[in-house]
């Protein structure tokens, strides 16, 4: 019973939800295909901040989704100290390079292969954060986004008048199941207008649910750069103790 009560409660709040987004945007009640756009762009909102949350987005200024990269494993220092016979500010150095350079190499092969990110930066009072600029705006900023989607079907509603649309919903509801049959025969010329929103409805549409994708495939990508960070510092003492066997043969200070 309990459980029927709260999902009664959730598609309660949705539909208010979906009602607050339909009049924020100014979408034309008066359309069947009104609920669907808000409920996509529900959806949107709610995914897009869902992603700023999850990454940080701006945390500390940056303009852009920061990760922590604060170190997570740590080399046995007097092991290598002692193998190689180096000074303990030595080490240090070695070690600091080593995640420079990771880093840097790291962070420019994601800049190179991403769809959704530009440049990249390090915060944080001890640079513990690392931080990816969104490409197209910022993030936080995607109502006017929303806004162009819907700038054509607002403008084409917006032009109907209350009269017109009352007598087409009584002709569709008159013809029935004819309705579709008679529109593909351009049977009634008197409703062109509202046919030409019902297909820029279609394509808006079309459109929120191709933004409601680039979401998903730009919270992928965030993922994967989590994953590659996490798996970077699981691997990073035997990384490191290759890199500077290498380094040290190369520079003969052994």
């Amino acid at each position: 019973m309990k459980q029927n009560y709260n999902q009664i409660l959730k598609f309660e709040r949705f539909l208010r939800e979906s009602k607050q987004s339909i009049e924020e945007y100014h979408i034309d009640q008066r359309f069947p295909w009104a609920e669907e756009i808000g409920n996509l762009i529900d959806k949107i909102e709610e995914k897009a901040k869902g992603i700023e949350e999850e990454f940080n987005y701006n945390r500390h200024d940056s303009n852009g989704f920061e990760f922590d990269i604060k170190a997570r494993n740590w080399p046995d220092s007097e092991k290598i100290i002692k193998l190689y016979g180096i000074s303990e500010e030595a080490f240090y150095d070695y070690w600091q390079s080593f995640l420079d350079e990771n880093l840097g190499m790291s962070a420019d092969d994601i800049i190179e292969n991403t769809k959704f990110l530009e440049g990249w930066g390090v915060y944080g009072r001890s640079g513990g954060w690392l931080s990816f600029t969104y490409k197209d705006y910022d993030f936080t900023e995607y109502s006017p986004a929303i806004v162009d989607i819907l700038s054509d079907l607002n403008y084409q509603t917006d032009n109907l008048t209350d009269e017109e649309v009352e007598e087409w919903k009584q002709f569709k509801e008159t013809a029935n199941a004819g309705f579709s049959i008679l529109k593909r025969l351009n049977a009634f010329n008197q409703f062109e207008e509202i046919h030409e929103a019902e297909r820029i409805a279609n394509y808006t549409k079309e459109n929120l649910q191709s933004f409601l994708k680039k979401l998903d495939d730009l919270k992928n990508e965030l993922l994967g750069i989590q994953e590659r960070i996490k798996k970077f510092w699981e691997n990073s003492v035997s990384d490191f103790d290759e890199w500077i066997k290498y380094e040290i043969e190369e520079s003969g200070d052994a």
